[in-house]
């Protein structure tokens, strides 16, 4: 199937549509109490879906994904479903019908034939931009065609050998499994002649590639003051005898750029950003996807692999080469150009700052985010054993009973504000469970759910945009079930065991906390812990008392109640 066919035109619509509007989720979970969309997701092959909201029009789409990317361009399935909201029925609709539902909540203008019209060459207009992104960063007076940039001519010269391939043959953004033909071919010849399994060749191929495109960008950029754009539709491939990537090239005509012409004053942090997102985001990213989407080999292993090739040229150009580390890159949002009906010179450029994938191989935890449905992940016995306090991943097939029964005690409706109909709380935790960033946790004592706590990486939280965070910051929000009996220290003890499991990984930089202000019984509670205030924080729900909290002003602050509790009772038999 050819990269801009119609198939993939749309997928490349629904996935812009995704990174630049924000009413949706990605759900997996089958509902219980939700028959009509439990039947309908059991109705097809997929098991992975994303359910957006239709504002304007007071409906909803669910639609299924065939591959879900962890770099945030899927590919869907060919059979979505309409809902009014407030009803129970779903239709199962086309791709067609599907989009015409999408760009009228939001662009209401464009009408169905205009809108075929532009998906007929939606991908080659999104590409084309896409290589003419340069000249939104510098001025025209300072730029250069590739063919008359006499210092990278030199450059192109010391290349190996001048038989490349054109690296958008082997994939691109948006294609589904058969735009990457060429490149499974390529990784299945170099497995067959090094008579190795598929799963170690493609992480040999990839991880050789990687570092090519790495050290011939940053060379050029850092030691021959050259700056283009690296993107999957401006490098060419040459491949040494083995069938490995031995050399990355800039043949064509893209525009170029020689940092010494520059005045003195210009702002090249700009150009970092550039060069970060159209390496990363618009060509890396796009290589793991479609290594990943044939299935040779998991995106989280090849992001492991990119984080090594990183490493290794930042420690080749010492430090300048940090600007790859920034935790979100700034990406043009293609949508106003490619639909609304404007001259090139009237659009406002507008950027959206997308997460850095590989952030996650030194800061995420999967085992904290991700832990399995009612597993129990830590527990310690206090008051000489009497009460065993204990935390385990959420599991929806039994706590959903128990929460709902929770949040609609009189006691509890004016502090959770989450009481309703169990059908309605049940679509707020899978919509949770579906998120990569936060788990909600229960918490027993003596085996029975007494509290939930909720543990987020907030550097994709909302709360990540008030503060100035730390890659490796994580927060939590805790809430305690109304207690039958009074247990004296019970929510210190169960904050300290929770946080003990917490800190336990690597990984876990610093605990956060934003408890309101309002609170104050939750404030002296976390800074009982070791959490220090920081600063008042304005979000736009409430006023929080932002708090930070070290694995070692942790441990001190416990200290004494971990000494006179433990981790495991031995009974004598």
């Amino acid at each position: 199937m050819a990269p801009h066919d119609k198939n993939n035109q749309i997928n490349l619509l629904l996935n812009l549509i995704l990174r630049e509007y924000n009413h949706w989720y990605y759900f997996d979970l089958l509902p219980k109490y939700d028959e009509d969309l439990a039947a309908y997701m059991q109705s097809g092959a997929e098991n992975a879906f994303i359910k957006i909201s239709l504002q304007q029009a007071g409906s909803v789409l669910y639609y299924p994904l065939t591959y879900h990317s962890l770099t945030g361009f899927h590919l869907f399935g060919p059979a979505p479903a309409w809902r009014k909201e407030g009803t129970d029925v779903l239709t199962v609709i086309t791709p067609d019908v599907a989009l015409n539902h999408l760009i009228r909540e939001i662009y209401p203008d464009l009408s169905k034939p205009a809108l075929q019209r532009k998906l007929e060459d939606l991908g080659a207009a999104y590409e084309h931009s896409l290589s003419r992104e340069l000249e939104h960063y510098v001025p025209q007076e300072y730029l250069i065609p590739a063919e008359a940039n006499e210092a990278l001519t030199r450059w192109q010269e010391k290349a190996p050998n001048d038989d490349f391939h054109a690296s958008d043959l082997f994939f691109n953004e948006f294609g589904d499994q058969d735009a990457c033909s060429l490149l499974q071919g390529a990784i299945l010849s170099f497995s067959r002649g090094k008579e190795i399994g598929t799963e170690k060749a493609a992480g040999q191929w990839a991880q050789r590639y990687m570092y090519q495109l790495l050290k011939s960008t940053l060379d050029l950029y850092l030691k021959e003051g050259v700056l283009l754009s690296p993107t999957y539709l401006h490098t060419g491939l040459c491949l040494d005898d083995d069938g490995l990537p031995e050399q990355i090239v800039f043949p064509g005509t893209q525009q170029t750029l020689n940092l010494a012409l520059l005045p003195q004053n210009f702002n090249r942090e700009k150009l970092n950003t550039f060069l970060a997102a159209h390496l990363l985001a618009h060509h890396l990213y796009p290589l793991i996807r479609a290594v990943g989407m044939i299935g040779f080999l998991s995106e989280e292993r090849l992001l492991e692999y990119l984080n090594e090739e990183l490493n290794h040229v930042k420690k080749e150009h010492a430090g300048k080469a940090d600007f790859l580390d920034a935790v979100r890159l700034k990406v043009r949002a293609s949508l106003p150009q490619l639909l609304e009906k404007k001259e090139e010179e009237e659009y406002t450029e507008r950027y959206l700052h997308v997460h850095n994938h590989v952030i996650n191989t030194r800061y995420y935890v999967p085992e904290l985010i991700k832990p399995g449905a009612g597993e129990v992940v830590h527990k310690r016995y206090f008051n000489n054993g009497e009460l065993e306090i204990a935390i385990r991943g959420f599991n929806p097939e039994t706590d959903i009973e128990i929460l709902h029964e929770w949040v609609n005690m009189d006691y509890t409706k004016k502090f959770w504000e989450m009481d309703g109909p169990i059908k309605d709380l049940e679509e707020a935790y899978i919509k949770h469970l579906g998120v990569d960033y936060s788990h909600p946790y229960i918490g027993t004592l003596n085996g029975e759910p007494i509290f939930t706590l909720e543990l987020y990486w907030a550097i994709k939280d909302e709360v990540g945009k008030y503060y100035p965070f730390h890659p490796g910051d994580y927060g939590f929000h805790m809430l305690i079930a109304p207690a039958e009996r009074r247990i004296p220290n019970f929510s210190y003890y169960a904050l300290t065991m929770c946080m003990e499991h917490f800190f336990s990984f690597d990984k876990l930089h610093r605990m956060i906390g934003e408890a309101s202000a309002a609170h104050m019984g939750t404030h002296n509670l976390i800074t009982k812990v070791g959490c220090e205030f920081n600063k008042a924080l304005v979000l736009p729900y409430k006023t929080s008392n932002l708090t930070f909290c070290l694995r070692e002003q942790f441990q001190e602050a416990v200290k004494d109640v971990l000494e006179r509790s433990c981790t495991n009772i031995y009974v004598n038999i």
